[in-house]
């Protein structure tokens, strides 16, 4: 569809303080997605500490941390008044279900194995292995170092007891071998990397007929999925990287999404359901690869907004326009952390070199005044990775900080070694950070530049382009292509080493922009090579799919608002919206493409601020 020649920009309030908004005289209906590529950290949550009883009493005035102006959200695609609205006042606000690559919104629907699953029992006795030797386990797994071992002190001089151990490390990992040693006369199990001839004598047991991996629905409440497979893991004592997904999903939220296992069958993590709190596995089967990340097509979202204060009549045209125009796909605050040092600044430094000051920016206090930042307090004053550990509250056990003091402790005077005790993802996501932040402010400096329609000089993918992700097909907008093309075409890169660039001013704003930060394009491309940045495509404009709506009237703000798949499979009624209700809620349901972020389609319709400090200041229990 060719661009409409009446989208113009409303300047009307450029003097003004509030941020500018954009016109649309006409509405365009032509579909888009994003094609940008996936990264593991695409969706990086808003940690639950920004709902702190701290920040809960900032007055909208003197709010802290990071807010959305920070990290260049500053436009709208419509002139909509907007209205006020609490988001995720409370997690079961916010409901997300993948959809898969098939298309289909993965669903919860049943618990139970298939039939004719064969599986040995789980035993009722406890684990032979206490968690704190799994942890050590896994420690000599990431180590990848074959001259280390572990040693595991045996309790008991039961011969049953050491079968056990023996049998629940291979179970661990395949990598892995154990014997039984005396060590100054105490009986030890000490396990150490396999060798060739060790693997080749495991026996799986694995049924051949059978694919190797179980695939199955995860549902999630309130927690991240690493988190999640960390529980299951240590139930199960087995090695996390015998799990795969697609992608993460939001921490505060209720999300179902598939997750791979290799060579655990459907029974075994079935009998996990009696046992985990705030986790349910189901809709199990066997399948012959293991999911990767990016294996999806989208995500649809359940989004409840509570108090909402505007009239019906403005709720209905915000939702209109988001569903006939769509927002700016920006990326959201959960990208970049919430507080005053946001994850951008780590991937800057990380872009530079400047390794030690990755370190001290990770390990920085936050807040000194917080009693949970003594420990980071601690850190700055002595410099002591062993003592700094020792005062790690419970809610860093799995955190960064913590693998990287481990790494400090390993590998002193060598901080490039001990970042890469943080797990790979962690460290990609500070870069990716940065490459958002950098997209973001290019995406408002195109649209003010201008406004909503292709120019000369845009770059352009074609919203059905299945190769569109790789950069294949991206097209140059020139007088003979021009006519082509709609705006929902248009993309911006996010900054890498191997990408174009668009040949107006906004291609030369980028290498400005950058160069004030002392990043040079040239520097995207890392000798550290996992921090290399070759670089993708965004659109512009996303525009979500099955949009539908609802307003809600209620009393309680304690009770559910919305219907989850757990509830649908214990026979829980769905709420109802009551008449004469006190409160409003705004009940939002679509559908999304990988990489987009419901929370700037919640900012579009009501032109609200979506950082964790402004939401907290307005949160009402």
């Amino acid at each position: 569809m060719d661009e409409n020649p009446n989208l113009k920009r409303d300047n009307e309030n450029e003097d003004s303080g509030s941020p500018k908004r954009i016109r649309l005289q006409e509405e365009t209906t032509e579909e888009s997605g994003s094609i940008e590529k996936f990264h593991d950290s695409d969706l990086v949550t808003i940690k639950e500490e920004s709902l702190s009883a701290e920040e809960n009493n900032e007055s909208e005035g003197n709010l802290v941390g990071l807010r959305e102006a920070d990290v260049g959200i500053v436009e709208y695609v419509n002139e909509e008044e907007g209205f006020q609205g609490v988001l995720k006042q409370r997690y079961q606000d916010f409901v997300v279900n993948e959809q898969n690559k098939s298309g289909e919104v993965v669903r919860l629907s049943h618990l139970e194995p298939p039939e004719n699953d064969i599986e040995t029992p789980v035993s009722s006795t406890s684990p032979a292995i206490a968690p704190k030797d799994i942890g050590r386990l896994n420690d000599l797994l990431q180590s990848n170092n074959r001259s280390n071992s572990v040693n595991i002190m045996v309790s008991t001089d039961d011969k049953e007891t050491r079968t056990r151990m023996h049998q629940e490390v291979r179970k661990f990992s395949s990598k892995l071998e154990s014997s039984t040693t005396v060590v100054d006369g105490q009986k030890m199990i000490t396990v150490t990397f396999a060798t060739q001839e060790g693997r080749k004598r495991k026996k799986s047991g694995w049924p051949k007929n059978r694919p190797e991996y179980c695939k199955f629905a995860l549902y999630k409440e309130n927690k991240d999925i690493n988190d999640a497979i960390n529980i299951i893991c240590k139930y199960l004592q087995m090695n996390t990287n015998l799990f795969a997904f697609a992608g993460s999903k939001d921490k505060r939220a209720i999300t179902v999404q598939e997750v791979t296992a290799k060579k655990v069958t459907a029974t075994r993590l079935s009998q996990l359901n009696k046992v985990l709190r705030g986790i349910k596995l189901g809709n199990f089967s066997y399948v012959k690869t293991p999911l990767s990340l990016g294996n999806l097509s989208g995500n649809h979202f359940v989004i409840i907004l509570r108090n909402v204060t505007g009239e019906d009549d403005a709720v209905n045209k915000a939702m209109c326009s988001l569903r006939d125009i769509g927002f700016i796909n920006y990326f959201g605050m959960q990208r970049f952390g919430n507080s005053l040092i946001a994850t951008h600044e780590i991937g800057r430094a990380i872009l530079l070199r400047n390794w030690q000051e990755v370190i001290e920016l990770i390990l920085k206090p936050r807040d000194e005044a917080d009693e949970r930042d003594k420990w980071r307090v601690h850190w700055m004053e002595t410099k002591d990775a062993n003592s700094t550990l020792e005062l790690l509250p419970s809610n860093k056990r799995h955190s960064a900080e913590k693998e990287l003091l481990l790494g400090i402790l390993k590998y002193p005077g060598k901080p490039i070694s001990a970042l890469s005790y943080i797990p790979r993802t962690t460290r990609m996501m500070y870069v990716h950070s940065y490459q958002s932040k950098i997209w973001n402010a290019m995406a408002t400096k195109r649209i003010q530049e201008y406004g909503l329609k292709p120019m000369i000089g845009d770059l352009a993918i074609k919203a059905n382009d299945t190769d569109g992700d790789s950069g294949k097909n991206v097209t140059v907008l020139s007088e003979s292509n021009f006519s082509k093309f709609s705006f929902e075409d248009v993309v911006l890169p996010q900054p890498g080493y191997n990408i174009q660039y668009p040949t107006h001013s906004i291609g030369q704003l980028y290498k400005s922009m950058m160069e004030e930060d002392g990043v040079s394009l040239q520097s995207l491309r890392h000798e550290v090579k996992e921090y290399s940045l070759p670089g993708a495509y965004r659109k512009v404009i996303v525009k979500p799919l099955k949009v539908k709506w609802s307003i809600i009237k209620y009393n309680d703000s304690l009770l559910p608002l919305s219907q989850s798949d757990l509830d649908i499979i214990e026979g829980k009624a769905s709420p109802q919206s009551i008449p004469d209700g006190k409160l409003k809620a705004l009940k939002m349901e679509f559908t999304l493409p990988p990489s987009s972020y419901a929370t700037m389609a919640v900012r579009e319709v009501t032109k609200m601020d979506t950082s964790a400090s402004f939401q907290s200041s307005i949160t009402k229990y």
